[in-house]
């Protein structure tokens, strides 16, 4: 079994998530597993400037963050902010990787990408690295060559990685990763059943939003109950329960914080009404739960929406004071559900976690594949020299010298194709070749 490390950011809640049913799977899956956050590791002036300012900016000044995110899309991460963000973290994650020693890397958050990437790069580390997509378009933010896998939410965001340069083989569309619960059918009776049920969520860091939506729900003139969920906004929270306290006697409406039982409300709700992000929207298409989406943070959100939207897996309304047609629709004509279930049930990617252990441990024995075709190459270069070896490895129909010389003489097979580029990768090297140029290559 492998030892693997999940590195993950707390901008937003989904990214850390993710990493944490990682962890979990790949333990049961008999693996050793650690999650780190590369943000929080001694870094807390790097933790206010990348989480807290990401707070702030999608919660108070979302339009503004929108524009960076577009602008960040267009072009390579190699501006002033990237760079100081890679330079204060390299050293210490290469510390942490070297002191850790894991077979396999795990990102589930973009900035991972950039960081990993790197050290790989310039030759720092050579561990396979696995970078989670967590939304349906890939920012600019994922890409880079030194990725070894990648894992998307859909086919879409596979076409976008390949779209901007990434090669098709690496790139798997396993769905995003989300807990078990999720994935289970349940038959439990509904809790109201004479009533259409809405689960109103704003996301982990509860989207002031939700105020108005709830307001013209409770606004409505039928038979319906609400869940406000205000995830670790306390004091949205308040404002909704004291606000809406008629309500909450009547038993129209429960107000709640940050819950761990999204999955049991979500088994009780005829439409969840939320913000897309790319975890909720996951968990949603696994429960079939169509959606109602009336905020979104510009930028990856607003593209998550508009995915869903026509997709018909989810209703994207650009003002709030739409949403009592759209729910009205919903309670008074069945096929309107019925038919968003059916959408979802066509972009649904099943149950992601096994698809990732399963990718994870096939990458964990190509590497181990591949540290024994190094040890047999370093060989054949002491023995032969390095510009004989270099003329061994040419491919001509499908074989080479080299390879049917390791399958003769330590007696396995590898790819003629995989040996070139290996060789290619660590022992290409032209001042090496001059020494040895005069002299002939005697294999055959």
């Amino acid at each position: 079994m492998g030892k693997i490390m999940i590195i993950t950011a707390s901008t937003g809640g989904g990214h850390n998530q993710v990493a944490m049913t990682l962890e979990a799977g790949l333990e049961e899956h008999g693996h050793e597993a650690k999650r780190v956050d590369f943000i929080k590791e001694e870094n807390r002036m790097l933790e206010i400037i990348v989480e807290e300012g990401y707070e702030i900016l999608a919660g108070r000044f979302p339009k503004l963050y929108g524009e960076l995110y577009k602008i960040t899309n267009r072009v390579n991460l190699d501006g002033p902010l990237a760079k100081r963000i890679i330079r204060a973290e390299k050293r210490r994650t290469l510390e942490m990787i070297q002191e850790e020693k894991p077979d396999l890397i795990i990102g589930t958050h973009p900035f991972a990408v950039k960081l990993i990437g790197t050290l790989k790069k310039n030759k720092r580390i050579e561990t396979p690295f696995i970078s989670i997509v967590t939304d349906f378009e890939a920012h600019q933010a994922y890409i880079d060559a030194n990725v070894d896998a990648y894992v998307t939410g859909s086919r879409h965001t596979r076409a976008g990685l390949i779209r901007k340069g990434i090669e098709s083989e690496k790139i798997y569309p396993l769905g995003i990763p989300i807990k078990s619960d999720f994935l289970k059918e349940t038959r439990r009776p509904s809790l109201h059943p004479e009533a259409f049920t809405v689960l109103l969520m704003g996301g982990s860091m509860g989207l002031r939003g939700i105020k108005k939506v709830l307001l013209r729900l409770l606004a409505m003139n039928e038979a319906m109950f609400i869940y406000a969920v205000c995830g670790n906004n306390q004091e949205l929270k308040n404002r909704l329960t004291e606000k809406n306290a008629q309500a909450i006697a009547n038993g129209r409406l429960k107000v709640m914080g940050f819950v761990d039982n999204i999955s049991e409300l979500m088994d009780d709700a005829d439409v969840i009404v939320t913000k897309p992000g790319g975890l909720t929207v996951s968990e949603s298409i696994a429960k079939h739960l169509p959606m109602i989406i009336p905020f979104f943070i510009p930028g990856q959100e607003e593209e998550n929406a508009d995915f869903l939207a026509l997709r018909g897996a989810a209703v994207k309304i650009e003002k709030e004071d739409d949403i009592a047609d759209v729910v009205e629709s919903m309670i008074n004509d069945e096929s309107v559900l019925k038919n968003m279930r059916a959408n979802m049930d066509i972009i649904n990617m099943g149950d992601s976690i096994e698809g990732v252990i399963a990718l994870a441990e096939d990458l964990l024995k190509r590497d181990e594949k591949k540290a024994g075709l190094k040890k047999c190459l370093e060989k054949e270069i002491d023995s032969l020299g390095i510009y004989h070896v270099w003329t061994a490895v040419k491919v001509e129909n499908g074989s080479s010298v080299m390879s049917r010389r390791l399958m003769d003489v330590y007696g396995v097979e590898y790819e003629a194709e995989v040996v070139e580029k290996v060789f290619i990768e660590d022992f290409y090297d032209d001042e090496a070749f001059k020494k040895d140029a005069a002299k002939g290559c005697g294999l055959r």
